[in-house]
């Protein structure tokens, strides 16, 4: 079974019992919170992009800017994450028993959050809830998305689109 078909099958089950992140839903299986490795770095980068695409940013900047400037700096996001010693940090919620299904990741910078993304049927369970809490408390974040402004508005995160600048001149 590939990963993806099984945190589909996982997120699934999960949705039909009451569980919090991180607890073992039935058929013992856990969720952990561990850093990038290389082997996620084409998905993070991939997913991150494709998830952005559609936001007000994007669609102001054109699609050739976007290509020009904003790609490769999250490119560069992530090649600098995957350095142990980076002030950047990437985490990844993973299925317990399976550490390459990847559920969603957040890459933070100490308490600026400068993304957060969940695949579709692991939304609105409480993913990106222990994704933020495995660091520090966020204080700012640098990204919008439609599906993403609801939540964060429940937290109270200001937007500072430009902090993102500053992570990777």
């Amino acid at each position: 079974m590939t990963s993806n078909a099984r945190v589909a099958q996982l997120v699934e089950h999960r949705s039909e019992e009451p569980s919090v992140p991180g607890s073992s839903p039935g058929r013992g299986t856990a969720f952990a919170i561990r850093r990038i490795k290389q082997a996620d770095a084409n998905f993070v980068i991939s997913s991150w992009v494709h998830n952005q695409r559609g936001s007000r940013v994007a669609t102001l900047m054109g699609m050739s800017a976007w290509h020009g400037h904003y790609v490769p700096r999250v490119t560069r996001y992530v090649s600098e994450a995957l350095q142990r010693d980076s002030s950047l940090r990437i985490d990844c919620l993973v299925v317990g028993d399976d550490d390459d299904a990847i559920i969603g990741w957040a890459a933070t910078r100490g308490p600026v959050l400068d993304y957060v993304y969940i695949k579709a049927g692991g939304r609105r369970m409480g993913n990106a809830s222990a994704l933020l809490s495995a660091g520090s408390k966020p204080e700012l974040r640098t990204h919008e998305t439609p599906d993403s402004d609801r939540y964060f508005a429940k937290l109270g995160l200001p937007l500072d689109p430009y902090s993102f600048a500053e992570a990777i001149p």
